[in-house]
Formats: structure tokens, sequence, C-alpha cells
């Protein structure tokens, strides 16, 4: 096995959670790219070197600094001048505070989770980042990207027939995807056999959109209802222990399946299409080389599936779109993952969330004088609330976690000392059996643990019973391909309860020849999480002791009430301040925890099965048999019923609904599932067992087999409970006649083959090994005070968590707030802007990594007296990244040969050799101030370097306009297409949706039209010179033939064309943002409309306040005679039409 001496002596956690963010996923890579470095700083064997130079180096620093005062205070008074550099010869002496940087949760959503994809795959498999990178910088390009035939170049085996149907190719980002996967080579070298160095658990959560939507069923008091889920999120896990990968989601065969991921989450609406597994399938079959493409282990990562999706070959066609649609800010995952979490070393745990563009609602003027009108109300309900999405409520689970652990902590740790400090003798209550031995645990039933523990012990006793048969039924599950998240599991709990109960007895009057072992052998076989937290519990206490030898060392040193219950305990077995002094004392604590954390990791390697562990059991048939089987436990009408399984040899049993109870109102519904369950095994046991039955029992034998090889010793391997107890010695109790009574006490054997037998065998060796014997022995006790307690409270680990943000306002050293510069260019254009330009994703990449390393720096280091190292290590930090990312190519070459140019000169001052040099740096282009930038830039050394980029620089956020109206005419081209099938298909279908679609296309033949300096805008401008010319022509003919109604048509074609030109002119010119023309016809249509409400106030003041009155229907019919049209008659009935004073036609307001 290979050696896994722990190299540190804590470690400091990180969860990652990343948003989408469109171009600002550019900015996210930098953040990322830098916990990279800090995870490859630390790897699991320490003596793996950093670059010089990088931040890798400064990181690997800081991970001795963090916790040696006496290291710090050296680095410090050296950066004083005050002493050596205790680093100038490499790694300071093997130190027992070193920290360990670990990475070990990620959750992403859009092209926030392709970049966690990425981390996550190169701290599983200790790989190169750096590939994705260059994919943001060469690929992430919009010229590459728009979905027309240049688009294709380079994967022409992958080109469609037919229109676009999105306005990038989709095709090419999940191509290049997958390639920059494969070029992902190793970095850091494994440990042992293939376990990665960079991680012992990684869980990664990538969120996607399924757009259809699943059909699953809902379990209500009375009857099953269905609801749509839209919602998928993928989890992919790596676990690593004792110098072997135990399980891989990142393995090289998963690779398309990581690509596909990638793609979904990141599935822009309109910008790309939903991403399907058909998809991927055809590109696998189009791509040279690539063959076919298996596909049936995809669907286990699909959970938001319901079981008779993926029964049938209907999934592969389900279309997935971005994962923001539903969950942009995906914090949950990460938080509910610590819940699973046990680290070998003490902890402190980080979560960190990237926010490239933080809103800032507290700057919002609040107005509440009036309530929102109708308009405002509508768009806030229909776009801005339900885009809007807090982490309000996933932080106050944080905080709430953090509040939940201090709490359970202090009463944990309370009721530890109560046990270290009792009077009784340890193992006083021990029974002894008719022959004055230590009986057989396994052979205690529940009558002789209450005798041994009190009837409180029954609490903890259930809750370990529920629980392992909980985690039996979720194996069944993933091995049986159920849904260990739908209500079915519930009915797969019951199953295990009932064989559980059928073939172990808890009471020994109780026992049967089907029933013919005890409840304790069924947790001395099933219950690996006990034996886990055991050996944590071991580990920590190794941990403790180390504590506890440092004070005693330590003269002015001084013993909290934890550390002297344990110098105390210790006491026994020698003393204290002896033992702190023996030479083998490092050593011997040394081999502990190494044998420790063996066993932790074999656990692991137990409680997360590899592949090879974790088959597909059962036919599609029976699968499906046992699907229907839950659904008939639940209480679920079966179409058609469920009446009859076959046994083993193929005969039918039945097992038809009505033979099994009804739900009965008065019993819960886990009362329910499982007398019907119970039911279904007395129907077995009267007659035949059914195949299906058989199978389970079976499996669950085997699995039983297989955690045998943790818990006892075998020929093909050492099991980790039995190196626990090799360890310490094979401590067992026995009975002893001391002072006329029997007395339990512990026996220990000298160990073997453990890597330092001297150590362990020695006097202090010897009493440690007496001391951890004594936990291990009595760990019920301080187990049944913290399991309760911990169990099913999402706590996980007993660390609490600090959450920090990284963004551009959150790391001000270089650029601070207010200063007027912008960090950003990928944060324009709605975030678009990072695919504008390659010069503006370098820069925005380059402030991620020294945002992130700055934030990284106030997050290790944030106390007051942590300021000096903070900013020396930041420092170094940031020239390592500006040098990285800023300085070109032959740095150093270019630099030496910049100072020998100088001297070449020959010229007595230095103003005299740069004025020679200039006049052989090239022609005066434009290319020359390139040539010159580099060459000041490299002179300029790391230092001014940094002064420049805090005091000066900002990316040039000018666009190559030409480029860019290029871009802007393939675009609205390949929308015009898109708008087009569109239309087809709606018109097709005769949907109200094609008045939209030619809206669509009338502006997309205004935009194609008004591109300065294309040739559609060059023949409209001509074609509207040549209109001008025939309506004026046309108006001048009606004018001189007096053709009232030529004249009136040319008129009416004449302004049409003035419009289109306008429209047209207009349009150009904020393309390329020119305002002085739309400028001029704002202030002209400002004029305009002053002018016609100036004549319209005045006919509306010529016509009287009568008039004006009467043109309203309620105070008309008040009115009268007064609102009368004088054609209807006058008042002696006479037609005023006749009156040949009247004129029709003639309003004149009544007399007032």
């Amino acid at each position: 096995m290979a050696d896994t001496r722990p190299d540190y002596a804590s470690e400091v956690r990180f969860g990652l959670v990343m948003y989408g963010g469109v171009a600002l996923a550019i900015y996210i890579n930098g953040v990322a790219n830098e916990l990279y470095e800090l995870a490859c700083a630390t790897p699991k064997r320490g003596d793996v070197p950093a670059p010089e130079g990088s931040t890798r180096a400064v990181y690997r620093r800081l991970s001795w600094l963090l916790r040696d005062p006496a290291l710090r205070s050296a680095y410090l008074a050296h950066l004083d001048g005050q002493g050596a550099d205790p680093f100038a010869a490499g790694d300071p002496p093997d130190s027992d505070t070193r920290v360990r940087f670990v990475v070990d949760v990620i959750s992403g959503t859009s092209a926030g989770g392709i970049n966690g994809i990425f981390l996550a795959k190169a701290l599983a498999q200790g790989q190169a980042f750096a590939p994705l990178k260059t994919l943001w910088v060469q690929e992430g390009d919009i010229a590459r990207l728009i979905n027309d035939k240049a688009s294709y170049e380079g994967i022409e085996f992958a080109k469609r027939e037919g229109a676009p149907q999105s306005l990038l190719n989709s095709d090419r980002m999940y191509l290049k995807l997958l390639q920059a996967m494969e070029d992902m080579a190793q970095a850091v070298p494994p440990v042992g056999q293939d376990e990665s160095a960079l991680s012992d658990e990684l869980d990664l959560f990538v969120t996607t959109t399924d757009i259809r939507g699943a059909v699953v069923p809902l379990r209500l008091a009375d009857k099953v209802v269905y609801e749509k889920r839209h919602k998928q999120v993928m989890q992919l896990q790596y676990r690593g222990a004792g110098g072997r990968t135990l399980y891989s989601d990142f393995r090289t065969e998963l690779t398309p399946f990581l690509a596909f991921a990638a793609r979904c989450t990141s599935s822009f609406p309109f910008a790309f299409e939903p991403m399907s597994v058909d998809d991927a399938l055809r590109l696998a079959r189009l791509r040279p080389g690539g063959g076919g493409l298996e596909v049936s282990a995809w669907r286990g990562y699909l959970k938001g599936l319901s079981a008779d999706d993926l029964a049938s070959g209907q999934w592969q066609r389900r279309a997935f779109g971005d994962g923001g649609y539903l969950d942009n800010k995906p914090f949950s995952y990460v938080v509910d993952a610590l819940s699973w979490r046990l680290s070998a070393l003490p902890m402190e745990r980080k979560l960190i969330y990237v926010e490239p563009t933080p809103d800032h609602p507290e700057r919002e003027r609040q107005v509440f004088d009036a309530k929102p009108d109708a308009l405002e109300n509508a768009v806030d309900a229909l776009t801005r609330i339900p885009q809007y999405e807090t982490i309000r409520e996933d932080l106050e689970a944080v905080l709430k976690r953090n509040r939940r652990i201090e709490r359970v902590e202090r009463i944990v740790r309370r009721v530890e000392l109560d046990v270290e400090t009792l009077k009784e003798e340890p193992f006083a209550r021990v029974l002894l059996d008719q022959d004055g031995q230590v009986p057989d645990w396994s052979a205690l039933d529940l009558g002789d643990m209450i005798t041994y523990y009190g009837a409180a012990f029954l609490p903890y006793r259930r809750l370990r019973l529920v629980t392992v048969s909980d985690d039996l039924a979720d194996r069944l599950a993933m091995r049986w391909g159920v849904d260990r998240h739908a209500d079915l599991q519930y009915a797969m709990r019951a199953l295990v309860r009932a064989w559980r109960e059928a073939h172990y007895f808890e009471h020994r009057e109780e026992a049967t020849s089907e029933r013919s072992a005890s409840v304790n052998a069924f947790l001395e076989t099933y219950d690996l999480g006990y034996r886990l937290r055991r050996v944590g519990f071991l580990l920590r206490k190794t941990h403790q002791l180390g504590r506890l030898v440092h004070a005693l060392r330590d003269p002015a040193g001084r013993l909290g009430d934890a550390d002297e219950a344990l110098r105390q305990r210790l006491q026994r077995h020698g003393d204290p301040a002896e033992l702190a002094r023996h030479p083998a004392l490092g050593a011997a604590l040394t081999q502990l925890r190494q044998g420790l954390a063996r066993a932790l990791g074999e656990l692991r390697e137990a409680c997360w099965p590899g592949p090879e562990q974790r088959p597909s059991l059962g036919s599609e048939e029976e699968r499906r048999q046992l699907q229907r089987l839950l659904k008939l436990l639940m209480g679920e009408a079966l179409d058609p019923p469920l009446d009859s399984l076959p046994d083993e040899t193929g005969a039918a049993v039945s097992v038809a609904g009505q033979r099994l109870p009804p739900l009965d109102p008065q019993l819960t519904l886990q009362e329910n599932v499982f007398a019907r369950a119970q039911a279904l095994f007395r129907l077995a046991g009267a007659g035949r067992r059914t195949r299906l039955q058989a199978l389970l029992e079976e499996d669950l034998q085997t699995l039983g087999g297989q955690f045998r090889r943790y818990t006892r010793r075998s020929e093909e391997r050492r099991a980790s409970a039995l190196l626990v107890r090799e360890l310490l010695g094979q401590p067992r109790l026995v009975a002893r006649e001391e002072g006329g009574r029997q007395r339990v006490r512990v026996a220990l054997q000298p160990v073997a083959d453990t890597g330092d037998d001297a150590a362990l065998n020695s006097p202090v060796g010897t009493a440690l090994r007496a001391l951890l014997a004594e936990y291990y022995l009595r760990f019920d006790e301080y187990d049944q005070a913290s399991f309760p307690l911990y169990y099913d409270t999402g706590t996980g680990e007993p660390s609490t968590v600090e959450v920090l943000r990284v963004s551009p306002e959150d790391a001000p050293s270089l650029v601070a707030p207010g200063s007027g510069r912008r960090k950003l260019a990928g944060d324009s254009l709605f975030h678009f802007g990072g695919f504008l330009d390659a010069r503006w994703r370098r820069n925005d990449i380059m402030w991620g990594r020294l945002d992130g390393a700055e934030r990284l720096l106030a997050a290790l280091l944030p106390g007051e007296s942590d300021t000096r190292l903070r900013e020396t290590l930041l420092a170094q930090a940031q020239r390592a990244i500006l040098r990285e990312e800023m300085a070109p190519e032959g740095y150093d070459e270019l630099v030496q040969r910049f100072a020998q140019a100088l001297l070449a000169q020959g010229q007595p001052t230095l103003q005299q050799a740069f004025g020679a040099l200039w006049q052989q740096l090239g022609p005066d282009d434009a290319a020359r101030g390139q040539r010159t930038a580099q060459a000041l830039k490299a002179v300029l050394g790391d230092g001014g370097l940094l002064a420049y980029v805090a005091g000066q620089y900002e990316v040039n956020r000018q666009l190559d306009t030409p480029r860019m109206l290029d871009n802007a005419a393939r675009a609205v081209t390949v929308t015009g297409r898109l708008l087009q099938d569109l239309e087809q298909r709606q018109r097709m279908q005769a949907s109200r949706a094609v008045w939209l679609t030619r809206g669509g296309l009338a502006l997309q033949g205004l935009l194609a039209v008004s591109l300065p300096g294309s040739l559609p805008t060059a023949v409209v401008r001509h074609g509207l010179m040549l209109l001008y010319a025939v309506e004026v022509l046309l108006l001048l003919g009606a004018w001189l033939l007096a053709a009232t109604g030529t004249r009136d048509f040319a008129l009416a074609a004449l302004a049409l064309t003035a419009v289109a030109h306008l429209a047209t002119t207009l349009t150009g010119d904020m393309m390329v943002r020119r305002t002085g023309r739309l400028k001029a016809v704002v202030a002209l249509l400002a004029l305009l409309l002053a002018g016609l409400a100036a004549v319209g106030g005045w006919t509306l003041w010529q016509l009287g306040p009568t008039t004006l009155m009467c043109t309203v229907p309620g105070l008309a019919d008040g009115m009268g005679s007064l609102c009368d049209d004088p054609a209807d008659g006058g008042p002696d009935g006479t037609d005023e039409s006749d009156d040949p004073a009247g004129s029709v036609g003639d309003v004149r307001p009544p007399p007032v």
C-alpha cells in the first residue's frame, strides 16, 4: 500500500459556488485558476516542489507560515533585514503545524458550470487546468461561434444542412469543450497507484433544466398525484484513499459526458440550442476516429428523470437547457454536501462564491409614496422579480448550521468531559458470563445491553438500527436503479426493515431457525458508519494529544478543561511530563495518525464503493418488477395490476394487492408501508420465495460479505477495523482477579508490521496505545451522546463555515472603489462583451486571478496581526500573476537583450542611449509602438509592472469597428435565417407567433441594410436615390398636369422613402456609435411636436369652452340644445343648409 504519511497537521477546506454570467465566466475562470494553484501547492505528499516565482510557490510558503508562529516571526524578521530567509534553502524542516488546502465541493451553473467541471476534473485527475483558459481565449470569440459556414472551420464533419437553430454554433461548442478536456494532461503525479494528489473526496454539482419536464409521482395522505420536475442536478464524485482511486466520475471514458454536462448547463437561450444525448451520439459518430459512444452509464447522472423515462429510450432525446433558468446561484448543494464530510485532520471550512457584478440594492431609491402602477406591476411580475434570485436563504442556512454546530459541539464536548472525569473504573459495569469471562458482544441481546448501559441506551440503539437499515436500502437502490430521492425509496427502506426483523432477533426468547442471530450481529456486520465515526474520534484524540504535549513542554502553557481531563486519563498509564519528553513520542504519535488515517481511507472505500462494486443488478424486466412492487407497497394503483411474481423456478407466486393490508388512515404512511412489506414477507414465508425477493436477499448477503472484509481479517485483504486493532495492539477486555474480586482490564499485545514498531512498542508508545484502546472499547459511551445529536441535522463535519465573496469590488488593493477605473471588459453589452475581443478576455482572466489571490489570502490571513504577512504574500502573488499574464514570451531573454542593446549604443548618458536605440526599433509604423511598449514593459520589471497596473492600467475598450460590423452582419444573417425557418414552422401550425416572427424579420432586414460599408447598404442607398429622383419627377409632372391623385401618391411615396432613408441612416449611426444626426433628428422631432402642440392649443382656444364640453357625451346630454348641430335645423324648424348665407361645414360657435 502507498505511503500515506500525513505531511500536514490540519486542513483548510474550500467549497466553491460559481454563478452563471455569460462572458463573465471568463473572469470566473481566473478565480478558479487560483483555487487550482492553491490546491496544487499542498498535494497529499508535501514534498512535491512548486515552480519558483508562481502563485503556487506563494501558497506553498503560506502553508508553513499559517500555523507556525516561530517560522512566521523569522520570515518577517528577514523581510526587515534582520535575519536569513527561512525558505532560502527550500522548504523548512519538517513541521507539525503545516496546513493543507483542499477544494472538495464545487457547484456551478451555466458558464460557471463549465469552469466548475474543468476545475473538478483537474483536481480529481491531477491534470492541468490551463486548457480551459486556452479554450476561453481562442474559442470564446463571437467570430468563431456565429452559426454560419465559417463556424465549421476545423469541424467540417459536423456540418448540418438546413436553417440554423441557434445564433451560435452549438455543435462547435460541444466539440471544443470535449477537445479541451482531452487536452488536460497529467500535471501533478498521483499518489501510489492512481490516487489523486489533490483530492480525497470531491463533489461537483452542475445544474441544468429539463425543458419538457419529467412527470413524477407525489404521495399525499390519501392518493398519489403527479407533477412536472424541470430542475436537473448532475452530481459527479471522486473518492480516493490508500494510493488508489476508489470511485471517480471524472475517469477518461466519461469525458464525453463531462463535455455533455458542460454543454447542457450553458445552453443560453437563443444563443445555443438545448442539448440532448442524441446530439452527443450524433457528433461521436461523425467525429473522425470517434466511433460509437456508450451512454448507458449516463442515465445514473440524470437523477431528475423518472424511472419510467430512464427505462424507455426517450431519455436520450430529452432536451436540456441552461441551468440558470431555475437555479443560477446554486448554493444549497454545497451546504448540503457538508453533511457527509469527515476529515482525517483538524480543519477549517470556507465557502467562496464568485459574483463578477454584484448588485447594490442599497443604492436604489426606494419610493413608497404610491403603489406601482399597472404597467410597472406587470413588468416586475413577469421579468424583474422572477429573474432576481436571492442568496439570503442559502447564507442564512449556513449561519444556522454554524450556530447548530457550536451548540452541539459544546454539548458533546461537555458530555465527553463528564465521561472522562467519572470516578468509577471504565469497565466496572461489564457483565461476565458463567465462566467469568467477557462475553462476545455480537451474541448479546437487547436485554443484556439495557442491563449494561441502562434504559437511556434504547434511543441510541434504535437510531443505529434505523440508519443502518436505511443505508442498506440506499445501497440496494443504487444497484437496482431506484431513484433514492423519490417516494419509492420509502418502500425500499420498508422492505429492508422487514428483512432485518425477519432474520435477526432483539430478545433471545424470540430466536427461531430463521431468526438465529442477534441484532448486535446485524450491526457488527453492516454498521460501517459506526466504525467510521470511531476512527474519526480516535484521530481527534491523537490531535488533542499533540496539543497536550505542546502545552506540557511549554513552561508557560496552560491547559483547558478538556486537555486537563486528558492529562489525568493519560496519567493512569505513566507520568505525562515524562512521556512528553520521551524521544519516541513524536514518532509514535505520527505512526498512530498514519495508521488511523489509512483506516479512515479504507472505510471510505467501503462507504463509497468503486464502479466494480456498484453493479447494475437484475435484468430490465426484474428492475421493472421491482419498480411496480415498490409502487404497490406505496398504495399506488397499478395498470395493469400486479397479481403475481415468478419464483426461482419461473412459476407464479401470488402477490395480489388484495392479499396486502389496505392503507389505514389511522396509521402513518411509514406504518402502512411497513405493514404491507411485512405481509409480503409473510406471503413468501408461507409459500415460495419470489425470484425478486431471492435476488434482493442475495444482494444483501453479498454486501455483508463485502463489509466483513473491513471488519475481519481475510487472506485477500487486511480489514480497516482490524488494522486499528493491530495498530493499538489487539485490545480486548479480560477479567482478572485483583484484590479478591474480578476486575475487567484492557489487554494489549506488542504491535508488528506497523512501519515503526519500535516507537509504538516503546514505553511512551505503549502508554498512548493503552489510552486510545480505552477510547476504542468505550466508544459506545461517547457515540450515544454525539450521534443522536448530529443525526439528520445536515451538520456532518463539526466545523463552522466562513462565507466569502470574490468580486472586483472586494479586492481593492490595485484598483480602489470609486477610482473611476473599471477592471472588467466582459461586463459590457449585457455581459457578452468578453466574446468580442481576445484582449478583453485576457484582461478579465488576469483580473480574476488577481482578485482571487487577494480574496484567498484575505480569507486565510484575516486578522489585524496578519496584515504585514498578508500584504507581503499578496504582492508576491500579484507580481507572479502579472508576469504570467502581461509579460511577453521570452521575458528574461528580452530584458537581457534590451540591456545589452542600451550598452551597445556607447552613449554617455542613459537618455542618449534610449534615443539612439529608439531609432533602431524599426520603421515608424503602428507596430513600432507595440514593440516599444513590450520592451519597456519588460524593462520595468515585476515591481514597475505592478505599480503600472495599480496606478494606470485599464484595458482599451475600443472595439475593432470593421471586425465588429462584419460579425454583426453575419449575426443578422443567421438570425434572419433562423427567424425565417421559425416563421415557416409557425405558419404551418397557424400560430399567432408568426407576427412576432415577421416583426423580427423586419428588424433583421433594417439592420442588414443599415450596416455602413456593407453591400446591402450600398444597394439600398443607391435605390433610395433612384426613388427620390422618380418621385420628384412624378411630383413635377402631376403639378404641371394638375393630376391631383398622382400628386398625392407622389407625396406619400416621397414621405415613405424619406422615413426609410432616415431609419437606415440613424440605425447605421447607432451601430458605429455616431450620435450627431440622431441628436439632430430628436431635436427636430421635439420642435415639431412642440409646434403641433401649440397649434392644437390655439385651435382649442378659438373653439371656446362650450364646444369643448359638448365633445364629452356625459356633459353634452346635460347641456341640451346648446350642443345641437346647427346643420340639423334651426329653432324655427328651417333647414339651415338652404340658407344662402350658410355653407356646408361652416362651424360657428354659438353665441355666448
